[in-house]
C-alpha cells in the first residue's frame, strides 16, 4: 500500500535506500574478506615465522580477490620455493599479476627477474623497474639511477640520473648517498 502523506513516503524511500545501502556494504564486505576471514596480516605474520603453507592458503583466497599484496606473497614463494616447490617462471606470472595492479615492490621484483633471464630482457626489466620507480618503490629508483648515470641499455642522462638517485636515497637506500657524492 502507498502511504497516506508525502512524509510517510520520504521516510519510506529512506528506508529503502538505506535497506539498499546496508546490503550493498555487506556485500562489499563479504568480498573483501576471503572464505576463512584470515587477514592479509594474518598470512605475512604466518610467513614471517615460517609458516609458508598457511600462509599460502591465505594468500589465495586474497588473490582470487583481485589482491595485489597477495600475488606478491605467492610470487615471493614461487621464487624463493618456501613451502612449495621453486618456480621462478609461476613466480614471475603472480608478481606480473601484482605487478599490473600497481604493486610497488612486485613491478621490481618482476624487473629484477627480467633482468636475470639468460641473456637479460633489458627492455622489460627496465619497463618494470620505471613502474615500479613512479611507484615510489626505492630500489627501482636506485637501479634506474644507476641505468641512466651509466647509460646501462638507456642513454646517459645524467639529469635523470641524479633524480632518480636523490628519490632513492631520501627514502634510505644505502647506496645511493654514495653514488650521489661521485
Amino acid at each position: 500500500k502507498r502511504c497516506p502523506t508525502p512524509l510517510c513516503e520520504s521516510a519510506m524511500r529512506l528506508i529503502g535506500f538505506l535497506i539498499a545501502l546496508w546490503l550493498l556494504c555487506g556485500n562489499f564486505a563479504m568480498a573483501e574478506t576471503p572464505s576463512g576471514g584470515e587477514s592479509l596480516r594474518d598470512a605475512n605474520r604466518h610467513y614471517q615465522r615460517g609458516e609458508f603453507d598457511k600462509a599460502r592458503r591465505i594468500w589465495e583466497a586474497w588473490a582470487e580477490q583481485g589482491s595485489s599484496d597477495a600475488w606478491y606473497g605467492l610470487g615471493q614463494l614461487y621464487r624463493r620455493g618456501e613451502g612449495v616447490e621453486k618456480d621462478v617462471e609461476k613466480a614471475r606470472w603472480m608478481y606480473r599479476k601484482a605487478a599490473e595492479l600497481g604493486h610497488g615492490y612486485a613491478q621490481s621484483n618482476l624487473g629484477t627477474l627480467y633482468f636475470m633471464d639468460k641473456p637479460p630482457n633489458m627492455e622489460e626489466a627496465i619497463r618494470w623497474w620505471t613502474k615500479g620507480a613512479e611507484n615510489g618503490e626505492v630500489h627501482s629508483q636506485y637501479r634506474m639511477g644507476v641505468l641512466y648515470f651509466n647509460g646501462d641499455d638507456v642513454p646517459v642522462d645524467r639529469v635523470r640520473g641524479y633524480a632518480w638517485m636523490k628519490h632513492a636515497a631520501s627514502q634510505g637506500h644505502t647506496d645511493a648517498p654514495r653514488l650521489l657524492e661521485e
